[in-house]
């Protein structure tokens, strides 16, 4: 056996050798060794054919190596303190925590990164070997709360990791738990007063160090809007000057360098948000007066957009700490919903936004410098209901139409990027507004040059718009003007009147179809004039109408003739709704009649229906067009009132009839401009 650079130890054997399994053992005592050295040593064997085998210390490779054996002589010191650095023992790895202080224990304390760990026993470790005081000149005492050493091996991959996420060494470090957080600046006294050891069982002498500061400047945003609303500090009242928002920063400690300004457009994509754009840097101006306060003016210069934006401010303290308002967290995979911050990232075009945690440091603001009219039909903003459709949206047969008036204040930061003005995500959901200044009042509205504002109704935020209603009446026929304008909620207004043009026109009469031959036909509303002769004028060439009704005197069956050019004679002498007519004509000609618009307030109309076969009509106080679904889709819908058991409806030029049945009558047969024959189980009423 060799130890050192003796070339044969086993004759100091205390005990002698010993045969074992597959060798031999002894045991020796080797005194004199050198403290914090290593001293190497090795076994050489050699059988009875003088073959030689030598231990090895790592194993098979080329050369035999010693093994080592360190005597620790040193005893184990606070090597350095650090603020603001605690554990998670849930993950196995640091935190950023302003109620700890972070130990490292080295050999005789020598600074970490030049001296060897020294590994704590657990077992000598107790709160009460600690005193902390506020600072080396401050002995006040520091309250704790608790201590931890989590005692773990440095281990690649699935071992303890530090704030960065890399391996660490943990069996040297003792974190203090304090009862109260720590200011930025804080640099307390570590006193070791107990008496613990290390591995080896060295004690050391009651001693002190001096926390190094590890904590990043805290910092308070305060953002005023002011302008007539241009740029809008989110959540602030809008002020009255020039169109800037002034950005005041104050942070808890001094700081080595004024602190560095962005304002950041968010962007949304897909399911997370991104920054889309940076400004230029701005570097902020102290304020005269005011201890750590920094202050700066700005406006959308150096921001691609109006709309949201972040703003974001990065500042170092004097021991090189980097404090950054929260709301950038550094790139992570797509689709990965920001949970934090990384304090102090670099913010670059990609980095994720977490909204929520912007907006609740206050470090949302908008630009907001225009006033948008929303959706309409022929002209943008406004929209006319009744309206004639298609390529009439701006025309109606109504004396007394309503006039919506549309806004695009939800919108006006939407694009292929912000698909929505509102933000929600992560788990629980948060929802952040994207344009929370989006309401708009009206400061004109006149209808041909007369204020009409007070039959407007405000609507507010309804699907993508903010908007009003105007109910007009007693309109003549003719063109008419709207002449709005507004001030959205943080000032914008039209620099002149918004105007709508529609045109109210001559009700026309409503049209029914009919081909040569027999047609059953119905009317959706009581014509202005329903004598037969008014309905199928001299010049329809209509010759025979005929309707059914089984209980009237000279029925059932009631019929109209006349000749061409003439007046009709006979039992039919109205047409009206609610009631199946048989028209016999030679052409095309529709019948035409004027159907007054029902009123509001007029109560709905019922019809006798009586068992057995009723000829029906199909009363619609919609008027659609005929052949339109209308509210009339199905028989089922427009006979629910009655009990039924089939029906009937014929087409001319196909000369065919089509069957109905309850619960099988899906299609739109029931539609304007039909008759039905229907066959009732009992007498009822028809209310349609």
């Amino acid at each position: 056996m060799t130890i050192g650079n003796a070339d044969d130890s086993s004759a100091q054997a205390s005990i002698g050798w010993t045969a074992v399994t597959d060798g031999f053992s002894f045991t020796f005592t080797k005194s004199g060794l050198a403290a914090d050295t290593n001293t190497f040593w090795g076994i050489i064997a050699t059988d009875r054919v003088n073959n030689l085998a030598f231990t090895d210390a790592d194993g098979p490779a080329t050369a035999n190596n010693s093994f080592k054996i360190t005597i620790d002589g040193k005893d184990p010191k606070i090597g350095e303190a650090r603020t603001g650095i605690g554990w998670n023992a849930a993950k196995k790895q640091e935190k950023v925590d302003r109620n700890s202080i972070k130990l490292i224990f080295t050999g005789d304390g020598a600074a970490p990164a030049t001296a060897s760990f020294d590994h704590l026993d657990a077992g000598t470790l107790s709160l009460e070997d600690f005193r902390v005081e506020v600072s080396s000149t401050n002995a006040t005492v520091v309250a704790l709360s608790s201590f931890i050493h989590p005692n773990l091996k440095f281990a690649e991959t699935t071992g303890p990791k530090n704030l960065a996420g890399d391996p660490i060494e943990t069996r040297n470090v003792v974190y203090l738990q304090l009862e109260n957080p720590l200011s930025s600046s804080a640099k307390p006294l570590v006193n070791l007063i107990g008496n613990i050891k290390d591995l080896a069982q060295n004690p050391p002498a009651p001693h002190s160090k001096a926390a190094v500061d590890k904590i990043d400047p805290g910092m308070t945003l305060t953002l005023t809007g002011q302008a007539s609303s241009r740029p809008v500090a989110f959540g602030q009242t809008v002020g009255t000057s020039n169109g800037k928002v002034t950005i005041r920063v104050v942070t808890d400690e001094n700081l080595g360098t004024p602190p560095t300004l962005r304002l950041l457009d968010a962007t949304s994509n897909v399911d997370i948000v991104r920054v889309n754009a940076i400004s230029a840097a701005i570097t902020m101006s102290p304020v005269s007066g005011l201890t750590n306060t920094w202050e700066n003016s700005v406006s959308a210069t150096g921001v691609n957009l109006p709309g949201l934006i972040i703003v974001h401010v990065v500042g170092t303290d004097s021991n090189g700490n980097i404090g950054a308002l929260p709301g950038i967290t550094s790139y992570a995979a797509a689709n990965k919903v920001p949970s934090g911050i990384v304090s102090g990232s670099p913010e670059t075009t990609g980095d994720l936004v977490d909204l929520k945690k912007a907006s609740d440091a206050g470090a949302l603001l908008e630009f907001d410098n225009a006033i948008s009219k929303g959706s309409g039909d022929a002209t943008s903003g406004f929209k006319l209901t009744p309206n004639l459709g298609g390529s009439s949206t701006t025309t109606t047969e109504s004396s007394a139409p309503f006039i919506r008036i549309n806004f695009a204040e939800t919108q006006e930061y939407i694009s292929t990027a912000i698909t929505a003005d509102k933000r929600s995500f992560g788990s629980p959901a948060v929802s952040v507004e994207v344009d929370s200044h989006n309401s708009v009042t009206l400061t004109a509205v006149l209808l041909d040059g007369v204020d009409v504002s007070g039959a407007v109704g405000t609507i507010g935020v309804d699907g993508t718009d903010y908007g009003f209603v105007l109910a007009t009446s007693g309109l003549s026929v003719g063109t008419h003007t709207l002449e709005v304008n507004a001030v959205d909620e943080v000032g914008n207004t039209f620099t002149a009147n918004q105007k709508f043009i529609f045109v109210v026109k001559a009700r026309a009469a409503y049209s029914v179809p009919l081909s040569p031959g027999w047609n059953l036909i119905s009317v959706p509303g009581m014509p202005a004039d329903p004598a037969i002769d008014a309905v199928l004028g001299a010049d329809h060439p209509a010759t025979e109408v005929w309707t059914f009704d089984q209980n009237a005197t000279a029925g059932p069956w009631l019929i109209s003739r006349r000749a061409a050019g003439e007046a009709w004679s006979g039992d039919v002498t109205e047409i009206v709704p609610g009631r199946g007519y048989w028209i016999l004509t030679g052409s095309f000609d529709a019948l035409k009649t004027l159907i007054p618009e029902r009123a509001a307030a007029a109560t709905f109309p019922t019809y006798a229906i009586s068992a057995g076969w009723n000829l029906v009509g199909v009363d619609d106080a919609q008027q659609t067009k005929v052949g339109s679904v209308g509210s009339t889709a199905s028989a089922d819908t427009y006979l629910a009132s009655i009990s039924w058991t089939v029906g009937y409806t014929f087409d001319t030029q196909s000369n065919t009839w089509t069957k109905l049945t309850p619960k099988a009558s899906t299609v739109a047969v029931a539609a304007n401009g039909k008759g039905l024959w229907v066959w009732a189980t009992k007498a009822g009423t028809l209310a349609p």
